[in-house]
């Protein structure tokens, strides 16, 4: 399996600079490892699975969708599960503070 780390580093280095240049909006996305393993639940042939940004009036919103192994979307059930920071965020992190 291939390693998709970054160091803590380039983490905040790109944390900052998208809150540099999106002040006042949102700056993350909280979703729990239970919603994650109910898409993957429901369609266990699932490899992995696609997270897309989408809008309302309340701001931005995830819609996540399950993932083929050829890497298409499963488009039977989407999903939208998560917790927008700043309504809900660590405030005590270096990627939502800087250093």
């Amino acid at each position: 399996m291939e390693d998709h780390t970054i160091r803590k580093v380039e983490a905040v280095a790109l944390t900052t600079a998208y809150r540099n240049n999106h002040e006042g909006q949102t700056r993350a996305f909280k979703i729990d490892k239970a919603e994650i393993d109910e898409i993957f639940a429901a369609h266990p042939a699932a490899t992995g699975m696609r997270v897309y940004l989408g809008e309302d009036f309340t701001g931005l919103r995830l819609v996540m969708v399950a993932t083929a192994a050829e890497g298409n979307d499963i488009l039977d059930t989407f999903y939208d599960h998560s917790v927008r920071c700043p309504e809900v965020c660590d405030t005590s992190s270096i990627l939502n503070n800087g250093i």
